[in-house]
This record gives C-alpha cells, structure tokens and sequence, in this order.
C-alpha cells in the first residue's frame, strides 16, 4: 500500500449514518410501469384466469384494452412507480414529413408523467410483430420497401418490416431529430432506447418470422453492423442530452460494443430463462457509470411458488427482481402495460417489495471524520453504496460550512466504486470551520441533472436531500 495521506492527519469521528431499508427514490434507478405499449392487452380477465404464461399469448387473440387518463394516472403515481415507459409506434408520433403528429394516447400518457412528477422513457418501434396494425410506418411512409412478418397472433395477418434502404434511413434520422428537439431537454426524461432495427426496433431478426425470399442481407453481419453504426450516430446527434440505452442484441455487432466503450447504456428484454452469458456479459463489461435496464416482468394469476421441494432449477416471475439485481440493474420494468401494474400491486406487493430493497444505487456516508493536517481540514466521507450496482453517471458531492461551498465530483470509471464497502472522500473546509455542515449530492447523467436523496435513515429525516453534520 503506498503512504497514506491521512498519516499526517489528525481525525475525529463527528457523524455515523446508518442504511435504510425504505425505498429510496432517485434519479436515474427505479422500478418502471409500461403507459403504454405494442401490448396494451388485459391478461387478468377472468376468461384467461388459470392459464398461466398462455394467458399471455390468449390476451392478444382478446379485443384491445386502451387503459384511460385515470388507469395511466393510477400506475404513474403508484407509490414504487419510478420511471412511466412508452414502447410506441413511429406512427404514433409522425404522420408527416418534417413535424411530429403525437397520437392521443401518448398525449394522455405524458400528460400524466407530467401530472405525477415522475420521469419517463422512450422507444420507438419500426416494426412490431405485437402490434395490431400491419405497419408502424407513419401514411405518408407507406410507399417505403418492406418484408412480410409473421405476427404473434396469426389471425391479424401479416406485419411489415421496414427495409434498411437509403430512404428509410433519411425519413428515420430526420424522425429522431425531430424528437430530439422536443423532449431531448426534458429534464424528466431519463433514457431513450436505441431503436430501428430488427423486431421490435431490438437489433434481431427472428428468422422464423420471415419468409425465405426475403432480403438475405437482413442476417448479413457485416451489413447489420453497417446499419447499427449508422443507427447510433443518428440517436446520438439526435439526443445529446439524454442517456441512450443498447439491447443487449445491439452489442452482438461492433458498432454497438463500440458505444458501449463510450458509455452507452444497457438493456435486456426478456430476462428470463433465454438470458444468455453474453447478454449478461453486456451489462457486466460496459462503463462502470452506464446504467443498467432489465425489462420484463410479467405477473401471472397463478405463478408457481418455491418451496422446500423445489429443484435448483425451479424459476418463477416471483424470482426476477431478485435475478434482476444479482446482474446489477439500475431499471426494473414490471409488466407491459398499466393493467399488469395495477394487477401485480393489488395481487403481489412483494414484487415491488424485493426490488425496493436492491435495486439501483443507495449511496451514504458512513463513518464521518473531521480531518486537518494543521493547515486545511477536511470532511473526510467514508462513502458507501448499499445498492445491487453503481452510480450512473457522476456524483457531486457538495459541503457547505459557514456560507462557503466546496464540491468533490466522483464517479465509478475513476474507480470510486462503493458497492458493499466504504470508499474514503474528501472534501475541504474552510480553515476555520465550526458549527454544521450541510452535506448535498448530484447526480450527472450525460447532460441531465438531478438531487440525489441519502439512502439512510437519521436525524435529517428518511432519504434526505441534505444531512446535518457538527464539526
């Protein structure tokens, strides 16, 4: 161990800080509520009760179950409801060139991220084999190439998968620069999907759902890497800001290995039984400050529960919050829509309970010294996060004593990794410091802000903003 500068220090323990075990609510971590989706379908009727996991698949053959203001309201402000995804259609936010056309249910779904506080986060689809209209193409796109898609539900015929040709990336780049001018500077939007390739905008393409005289270079690798590269620069001119979350298929091509290394985000969709080594190796080996997205729970009526009998084998949706926070995410999605929100609140509170108790990051000082080498002094923060991953981004730690401000900026890429053990922070006090220090923190995600609230329960109160230190 090389010489330690606290040697030739004098040090005096001044605060302790305990873990809470409340759920904490900060920016860029959280468990998330689909507002609306390619799945808006009510599972929880009574006519699929008993069918477990085929209820999922019976519930798209059903009519439409369009959830209203109040039902989006509901789920928004559902007291574990952190982030409110929208998974649209690029026709529900364009109908014409050069503008966008937000359809009336995503104006209903912001009005009521804007109405609970809470943040939000996109994808756009391209293509959905889930959604009940042919193609996600806005009209005036509906002369573009494209390839037949076999559905999820056969009886809704065909779907239409855009062709990756000079014009699809043209109207695609000018699509997302237009959104990028309107919600890039929300400060309550959290994180866009890389979209626009493959099913689902994820990056693959099932050949299963294709017919074989398709266009072969749909699986050509080095064409899709072409493509992925070209889908990234255009997201990121677009969003600035904003963090951009990759699907773990994004980083099967170098492109998108590449953005990862400039500290794209991550995310898995089915975090289930088809999760893979190399998916789990995305999230393991991105930038220690890029966030983590694992979608998707699906609560069932009748899930199978663990007992002593179980074989080591045994899984049910009841264990993904727990496996979600083993892989270290900083977002838990929880159903596809807000009827399975409402159903897995009313039903199984114990699935918000066990991410509540992991998820994200939960940072705090533990010990607190006052330290000074007889020249300057120094709150000395034995910091610790009590979470299942990192900071996303950059944290700001802030003192202020006697009407000065001092600030030390830490993040996981230089190391300051906290996860299950104390990492030592200094920041400076004025020479003659006595009295109370105020202790404050920011999160910096790419260009976006946001206070950080303590995961500790103290004097200061529950998850504090700020706590109070005699010195």
């Amino acid at each position: 161990m090389k010489d330690s500068i606290y040697r030739n220090r004098s040090s005096k323990q001044v605060a302790y800080f305990p873990r809470s075990r409340a759920y904490i609510h900060n920016p860029g971590m959280g468990i998330v509520s689909m507002l609306y989706s390619d799945h808006m379908v009510d599972m929880h009727i009574p006519e699929l009760n008993g069918l477990g996991g085929a209820a999922f698949d019976r519930a798209h053959q059903v009519s439409r179950h369009i959830p209203t203001y109040e039902e989006m309201l509901k789920v928004a402000n559902y007291e574990y409801t952190d982030n409110c995804y929208l998974r649209v259609g690029w026709r529900d936010l364009q109908q014409s060139s050069g503008r966008l056309d937000l359809s009336d249910d995503v104006k209903r779904a912001l009005d009521a991220v804007k109405t609970s506080g809470k943040s939000w986060s996109l994808r756009v689809m391209q293509c959905s084999p889930t959604n009940p209209e042919p193609s996600l193409l806005p009209d005036f796109l509906s002369w573009l190439p494209c390839a037949e898609v076999d559905g999820e539900n056969s009886s809704e015929g065909k779907k239409l998968l855009p062709l990756y040709t000079e014009d699809y990336f043209k109207y695609w780049s000018e699509f997302c620069s237009l959104l990028g001018e309107k919600f890039d500077s929300d400060e309550s939007l959290a994180y866009v999907d890389l979209s626009g390739y493959g099913f689902w905008g994820e990056g693959h393409h099932s050949s299963k759902r294709l017919s074989a005289n398709d266009d072969e270079k749909l699986f050509d690798r080095t064409a899709g890497n072409e493509r992925v590269e070209r889908l990234i620069s255009i997201h990121e001119q677009a969003f600035r800001l904003t963090p951009m979350v990759l699907n773990a298929h994004h980083c099967e091509y170098e492109a998108g290995r590449d953005a990862l290394e400039r500290g794209a985000w991550v995310r898995r969709d089915s975090y289930f039984l088809w999760f893979k080594p190399e998916e789990a190796e995305c999230g393991l080996c991105r930038k220690p400050s890029a966030g983590v997205v694992a979608e998707t729970i699906i609560p069932l009526d009748t899930p199978p529960r663990r007992t002593p009998d179980s074989g080591n084998g045994f899984r049910s949706f009841l264990d993904l919050p727990g496996l979600k926070c083993d892989w270290g995410c900083h977002y838990g999605v929880v159903g596809f829509n807000p009827a399975d929100t409402l159903f897995a609140a009313k039903s199984y509170p114990e699935l918000f309970a066990d991410f509540a108790e992991r998820i994200g990051y939960r940072v705090r000082p533990s010990i607190v010294w006052l330290t000074g080498d007889g020249e300057r002094r120094w709150l000395t923060l034995g910091m610790v996060n009590d979470g299942c991953v990192g900071i996303p981004g950059e944290l700001t730690l802030t003192a202020e004593c006697m009407g000065v401000y001092t600030h030390t900026v830490v993040s996981d890429d230089d190391n300051y990794n906290m996860c299950g053990h104390m990492t030592l922070i200094n920041l400076p006090l004025p020479d003659n410091a006595s009295g109370k220090v105020k202790l404050s923190a920011e999160l910096r995600m790419r260009g976006k802000r946001a206070p950080v609230r303590f995961a500790t329960d103290c004097a200061d109160g529950v998850g504090p903003y700020v706590l109070t230190i005699d010195v």
